[in-house]
């Protein structure tokens, strides 16, 4: 699952940065950013908890684009000098999916080059992350490319977004991608015109990319993998779930260890047994309401609810629709 994975000491540094240019006060907040700032790295549940926390005091429509129009290369480390000294935006992009976990660990980006339109994809199998950091790196990846070619209006064709993009929000959104704008999508995708990207960069220089291709070669080599306990428990929750139980203590026994064990163990990662089941439901039910020989009576038994209703109230909790809303939609996609 994609909370097995770690998100680079930098991405704290993006909102931080942004708190202090927008003249915010919020001491507690930039502390904790400060506090991750001086690790290696911290999970994608902190990451996504700092920003819900930011959104909550800003009270903003569209924050996450908002902030990732503020990123810039300057921001990014080696990463953002490699986009900044490529031939182009072509070479850029290839520069960025090869070293994409110096940001964001994962699902890697996949690459679609097709109609004289390239489309850079990150699939679903570990699970989505939010929308506002969804929003955020998208928004980004655009203000950076606008950066590096000295261009203001090269936008993308299409952006798609796993999550509903909020009715308040879209004016935003619409403002800065310029392009389509397509919100509970299969994957999150963007994609730019073949000629655009083609565009050389007036910052191109082979030799120091070529340096600073071997120092992001060394960074990645002493990136963490994945949490081996977290997966287990996520694996050992999916297959609880199946018989009905969905409890701490069911899913420490089938690990071996106890349930103060699971706790600690937990606790020492930032997060709860019941945060970790609730991703868990809801990454499996977005994959079984995609497979239209399931009911959804039967994809609540599946998730571990006794009753239609309390799943019901959990699937409109975790993507603002009805689980038969969003099986249309699923349907509709493809």
């Amino acid at each position: 699952m994609l909370n097995d994975y770690f998100i680079t000491r930098d991405a704290p540094g993006f909102v931080l940065r942004f708190i202090q240019k927008k003249g915010l006060k919020l001491p507690e907040l930039e502390n904790r950013l400060l506090a991750y700032s001086g690790k290696q790295h911290l999970s994608y549940e902190q990451w996504w908890q700092l920003l819900e926390e930011l959104d909550g005091a800003v009270k903003k429509p569209a924050l996450g684009v908002i902030v990732g129009q503020s990123i810039e290369v300057a921001h990014c480390g080696v990463l953002g000098y490699l986009f900044r000294t490529s031939q182009n935006v072509l070479d850029a992009l290839s520069c960025y999916r090869r070293y994409e976990r110096l940001l964001y660990a994962g699902s890697a980006a996949e690459a679609h080059i097709e109609n004289q339109e390239m489309t850079l994809i990150w699939p679903t199998d570990q699970g989505l992350s939010s929308q506002i950091s969804d929003a955020l790196l998208l928004s980004a990846l655009v203000n950076i490319i606008r950066e590096i070619l000295n261009l203001d209006h090269i936008s993308p064709l299409r952006v798609s977004f796993t999550h509903p993009v909020p009715e308040s929000d879209m004016a935003t959104y619409q403002d800065f991608f310029k392009g389509r704008i397509t919100s509970g999508a299969p994957r999150l995708e963007i994609t730019f015109a073949l000629q655009d990207l083609l565009r050389p960069i007036p910052f191109h220089d082979e030799t120091l990319h070529r340096i600073l291709d071997q120092q992001a070669e060394e960074l990645i080599r002493h990136l963490p993998e994945q949490d081996d306990f977290l997966t287990a428990l996520r694996n050992t929750i999916a297959q609880n779930l199946h018989n009905g139980a969905c409890e701490a203590a069911q899913a420490a026994q089938a690990m071996n260890i106890s349930t103060r064990t699971l706790h600690r163990r937990l606790q020492q990662r930032g997060t709860l047994f019941r945060t970790i089941l609730q991703d868990v439901r809801k990454t499996m039910a977005r994959h079984y309401l995609a497979d239209p020989t399931l009911s959804i009576a039967e994809i609540t038994l599946l998730l571990g609810y006794s009753e239609q209703s309390a799943f019901n109230r959990a699937h409109q909790a975790w993507y603002g629709k009805t689980p038969l809303r969003h099986r249309h939609s699923l349907t509709e996609q493809v």
